[in-house]
C-alpha cells in the first residue's frame, strides 16, 4: 500500500516538473539566442564606429562631415532594423512556444480534473448504491 502511495507521488511529481523544465529549456533558448544577438550588435557598432573614425581622415569640409555622418548614420540605422527584426522574429517564435506549451498544459491539467471529478463521481454512486441497499434491509427488519 505504501508503496503504491509513494509510485503516485513520485507520478505526480514528476507529471509537474515536466512542463517546469520545457519551459525552462524554452526560455534557455531564447535568452541565447537573444545574448548572440545583442553580441552581433555591439560587434557592429564597434565596427561602425571604428569605420566612422578612420572616415574623419579624408574629411575635408564640413559639408564633407555632414554627407560622411549621414551616410554611415544611414547604414548603421539599416544594420539596426536588421537587429531589431532578428529580435522581434526571436521573441516571437519564443512566444509561440510558449503558448504551445501552456496549451498542452491546459489540455492536461483538463483531463486530469475531468478524470479526477469522474473518480469521484464512481464514488459517489457506489456510496449511493451501499447506502440504498442497506437501508432496506434495515427498515425490512423494524417492520418485521
Amino acid at each position: 500500500m505504501q508503496t503504491e502511495i509513494f509510485e503516485k507521488l513520485k507520478e505526480a511529481n514528476q507529471a509537474a516538473l515536466e512542463p517546469v523544465v520545457k519551459l525552462n529549456q524554452i526560455t534557455s533558448r531564447a535568452v541565447e539566442r537573444l545574448a548572440k544577438q545583442q553580441l552581433g550588435l555591439v560587434s557592429e557598432s564597434l565596427q561602425e564606429g571604428v569605420k566612422q573614425s578612420q572616415s574623419f581622415g579624408d574629411i575635408k569640409s564640413i559639408q564633407d562631415l555632414v554627407q560622411k555622418q549621414s551616410s554611415l548614420a544611414a547604414e548603421y540605422a539599416e544594420k539596426f532594423q536588421g537587429q531589431a527584426q532578428t529580435t522581434l522574429e526571436i521573441i516571437l517564435e519564443t512566444q509561440a512556444e510558449l503558448n504551445a506549451l501552456a496549451e498542452e498544459n491546459f489540455k492536461v491539467a483538463s483531463a486530469k480534473v475531468e478524470e479526477s471529478f469522474k473518480a469521484v463521481a464512481e464514488k459517489v454512486e457506489e456510496g449511493v448504491k451501499a447506502a440504498t441497499t442497506v437501508a432496506p434491509k434495515k427498515t425490512a427488519k423494524k417492520a418485521a
